[in-house]
């Protein structure tokens, strides 16, 4: 069945490849599947008209491959103070 996507998630159309569908877009989804995901808030019939809460906000989830690049993230467990010195890198003397 043809919907449009509220929300983007990863879909697997044949159950074991999946893709990102992304908010905006339409796409065919399974019958079985589109009771449920209407009812959480990913999807709606074509023609239905936008809810306020499908306004695209800043913080919206973006998919595994656009998230940001590995340089641009703080690795996790680093908990230095913004004032402390970076840690000496010991192949350098």
């Amino acid at each position: 069945m043809k919907v449009a996507i509220i929300k983007g998630f990863a879909y697997a159309h044949d159950g074991v490849t999946s893709e990102w569908l992304s908010a905006g877009a339409e796409h065919d989804i399974r019958d079985e599947l589109v009771p449920g995901l209407t009812a959480a808030g990913y999807v709606r019939q074509p023609g239905d008209q936008k809810s306020p809460s499908e306004q695209k906000s800043p913080g919206e989830q973006k998919p595994p491959g656009e998230q940001k690049p590995p340089g641009e993230q703080k690795p996790p467990g680093d908990q230095r103070s913004p004032g402390a010195p970076a840690p000496r890198d010991p192949r350098k003397r």
